[in-house]
């Protein structure tokens, strides 16, 4: 799982935050929404967090959103009516003239990065110079944490004036969110675990797929060749994430590698559980090879070998897949299938005139 949330996991954040931000307002001030003017301000400053980082760009602070974030907050902050303020009124519009002006600028350094950004870019150093500067700027700036605490300040230390207590536990739930991000939090966690059993996974498998060559020859980087018998049968997850059934054929010493060869088949039935495409695992509820056999040989037969490159209908070539007791004037079968009619699949008798031997280059893909 990758550092960052995907879109649907922001999505579904998104939702479990508004959920929770009703039912924490709830349990603090006794009410699901708080009512209009300062007291809500809190409120839906939070939900404007959240729609703000959760929809854009996980990873960094596009100069836009910051221009939109701090416009927002800007606009809010102009429009308080602190005339309710019981005590330390004068403070807090202090405060907020100053989280006014801090807003705004960051609103017109975030304008003036998109200018640059998409200006010459072959104006100068100077230039350059500028657009980094005023990016990094409004990126810094342009945070939603940074952008909508003031808000949230103003609203529980104005507004909440006559409760202490909840104003400490308004205080200590925006801490917690813009600290501990705890949705964001548990998913990082289910990702950890998911990532902990894939390695338990990888590591119970054989081998890694080094390709697949036609017809369904699939050769396999084998970390132990214990299980790669011809007795057992295996199970390769491809990169479609399909897993399929695999006989094993022999094994070949490539410099300081076990590259083993098998046939793939068809689909698993039960396939198993957080497999990891490109690996071969040994499936032991797969099915029996002599069910295997008879489906690709067309009825009582052992698979001797399939056919390579350089043949014609009247000559083949093939490579030989185990130390079967070959010789020369051996007659042979290959199974030619009908796919229009499958129950019409024909036997091809071949004759064995000769044998060679050729190297053949391994290589990735």
């Amino acid at each position: 799982m990758r550092d960052y949330l995907t879109l649907r996991q922001r999505l579904f954040a998104l939702s479990i935050y508004i959920l929770s931000l009703a039912f924490v307002c709830r349990v603090i001030t006794g009410v699901w929404i708080p009512p209009s003017g300062g007291k809500s301000l809190w409120f839906f400053s939070s939900i404007a967090l959240w729609f703000f980082t959760r929809l854009s760009a996980p990873f960094f602070v596009k100069p836009r959103d910051a221009v939109a974030r701090s416009a927002v907050a800007a606009l809010q902050l102009g429009v308080i009516d602190l005339g309710a303020v019981a005590a330390f009124k004068e403070e807090l519009d202090w405060f907020r003239w100053f989280a006014l002006g801090v807003t705004s600028l960051t609103s017109i350094i975030g304008v003036t990065a998109i200018v640059l950004h998409q200006g010459d870019r072959n104006a100068g150093r100077m230039h350059a110079y500028f657009s980094r500067v005023t990016y990094r700027l409004a990126e810094r700036f342009g945070r939603g944490q940074i952008v909508f605490t003031p808000l949230v300040l103003i609203s529980v230390l104005g507004f909440y004036q006559n409760n202490l207590i909840q104003q400490l536990w308004l205080i200590f739930f925006w801490s917690i969110l813009i600290f501990v991000q705890p949705v964001e939090l548990v998913l990082h966690i289910v990702g950890d675990l998911r990532k902990a059993q894939l390695a338990e996974q990888e590591d119970r498998s054989i081998g890694e797929i080094q390709r697949i060559d036609y017809p369904n020859i699939v050769r396999v980087k084998l970390k132990s060749v214990t299980t790669w018998t011809r007795d057992n049968v295996h199970a390769a997850c491809l990169a479609d994430s399909r897993q399929v059934e695999v006989l094993p054929l022999f094994v070949q010493t490539q410099n300081t590698e076990l590259v083993g060869t098998g046939i793939c088949h068809t689909e698993l039935e039960q396939s198993a559980e957080m497999a990891i495409p490109g690996r071969v695992f040994f499936a032991s509820n797969a099915r029996k090879r002599e069910e295997l056999m008879s489906e690709l040989s067309g009825g009582g037969a052992d698979l001797i070998g399939f056919v390579v490159e350089n043949s014609t209908i009247s000559r083949i070539q093939f490579e030989v897949s185990a130390d079967v007791p070959l010789r020369e004037g051996a007659v042979v079968t290959v199974l030619q299938k009908d796919k229009l009619v499958p129950e019409q699949d024909k036997r091809v008798y071949y004759q064995i005139l000769g044998a060679s031997t050729e190297e053949e280059s391994f290589s990735q893909n």
